[in-house]
């Protein structure tokens, strides 16, 4: 429980919320993963669709499961147990079981095993549930159906999700919905004639969306807000800050790919926000200071381009580091020094006295803690900025950022362009104190 407070008391831009951070801390004591998109391949495509009674609570979802590793046979997912109704079947599925999840009595376990592949054919199955989803409403806020609005991730095992918490997805799903509704998610969003398809082709940890028969559509250049309070307060803030991080970072390293078409949803909750790639949800942003609305953005926005670290290893650092870094350099372009150099010392003094690993050591094979990889790390490559000028500096993030560096190794070598050998051997010296 500790741990789940340092990330809503530590990070004053955004908030993970309880339940979903219980769930990331098993991740870390697991095989981890991360909450924002990443490159590594997809172990599963999902194929479905989910109808809503909405004044009930009640879902109906059929899925497709296509496994893309041939080698898989025992597959072993968690799923809320107020589903009921739970059949798999499929030529590909040897046997069913679906009992009780270690996890606790808010979950059930399914678990499948399946035929051995002949010639690494591509393996499916089908897997339908059905039920009120949630009988007691969850304190977040943020997984909720009711007559007016919905929003569903991870948070409440809506979907079958592998119980190693490490293995990613790509999306076809129809969401059936009448059409006085209005839809955003996760990926690509579009109309049909029973309510919206979401598509995703990057891997994900997550399904994420939420829909509204209230929204307040606000259309601008590169992105897209979607508020459900009735007033807007904050809303010009928050367009600013989107506008100067897309604009910014799009000029930056926009040459490997850039980004558009980004949404975000502004919500009447106080904490609990959370972000899934161009799917960004903020919390009621009425009192949200410029200043922390920009490193956020700016952060969440970067990780288009600094994600190719296989999430659940040693090389997260390099997910986390560089776009929490990033989003610093973006604070300090628009609000200067004295902003920048405030935010530093706030990060000193939420890792002062704490006993934290190293960010990286050629030995090392687990996922750096929190505060290593968003805390510790950005202040290394602040002294490391420090020792070898700014300008340096700077081509040397804009090599990372537009090379979809993946592993330390890698970024070393990238760093050697940049400056003398000595420099290295320090920044990696500072690394693995």
């Amino acid at each position: 429980m500790k741990f789940c407070k340092s990330l809503i008391d530590m990070n004053n831009k955004t908030y993970l919320s309880l339940p979903f951070c219980l769930l990331f801390s098993l991740f870390l004591s697991i095989s981890t993963t991360s909450i924002v998109m990443a490159s590594t391949d997809a172990a599963y495509h999902y194929s479905g669709e989910i109808n809503f009674e909405p004044e009930h609570g009640n879902i109906d979802v059929q899925w497709t499961i296509s496994v893309h590793d041939p080698k898989a046979t025992h597959l072993t997912y968690v799923l809320r147990s107020s589903l009921g109704k739970v059949q798999a079947t499929g030529d590909a599925i040897d046997s069913v079981a679906v009992g009780a999840s270690e996890l606790g009595d808010d979950f059930q376990q399914i678990a499948i095993t399946l035929k051995p592949s002949t010639k690494n054919e591509l393996r499916s199955f089908d897997l339908s549930y059905s039920g009120v989803l949630l009988p007691t409403p969850m304190g977040n806020r943020i997984n909720q159906i009711s007559k007016d609005s919905i929003e569903l991730n991870v948070d409440s095992f809506w979907l079958p999700m592998d119980s190693r918490f490490n293995q990613l997805l790509t999306v076809d799903l129809q969401i059936g919905i009448s059409s006085d509704w209005q839809a955003v998610g996760a990926g690509d969003i579009a109309t049909t004639e029973n309510g919206y398809q979401l598509t995703n082709t990057k891997p994900s940890i997550d399904i994420a969306f939420a829909l509204a028969k209230n929204f307040v559509v606000t259309k601008l250049s590169g992105f897209t807000l979607y508020d459900v309070r009735q007033n807007k307060f904050g809303i010009d803030k928050l367009s600013s800050a989107a506008d100067f991080c897309v604009t910014e970072l799009n000029q930056r390293y926009g040459q490997s790919g850039s980004l558009s078409d980004i949404s975000f949803t502004i919500n009447d909750r106080p904490e609990s926000g959370y972000a899934r790639g161009n799917y960004i949800a903020l919390t009621d942003i009425s009192e949200a200071q410029p200043e922390n609305l920009t490193q956020y953005v700016c952060h969440e926005i970067a990780h288009n381009w600094s994600g190719y670290g296989k999430f659940d290893t040693e090389e997260n650092w390099l997910n986390e580091g560089f776009a929490e870094y990033v989003g610093l350099m973006m604070l300090r372009k628009r609000f200067g020094d004295d902003a920048f150099k405030a935010r530093l010392e706030q990060f000193r003094a939420q890792i002062e006295g704490k006993s934290l690993g190293p960010i990286w050591t050629p030995e090392l094979t687990a996922r750096p803690d929190y505060l290593v990889s968003y805390r510790k790390a950005p202040l290394v490559l602040q002294e490391l900025e420090k020792r070898i000028g700014s300008e340096p500096f700077d081509r040397f993030v804009t090599a990372y950022m537009t090379s979809r560096t993946s592993t330390t190794e890698s970024l070393l070598e990238n760093l050697t362009q940049h400056t003398d050998k000595s420099n290295v051997e320090w920044f990696v010296n500072l690394l693995a104190q």
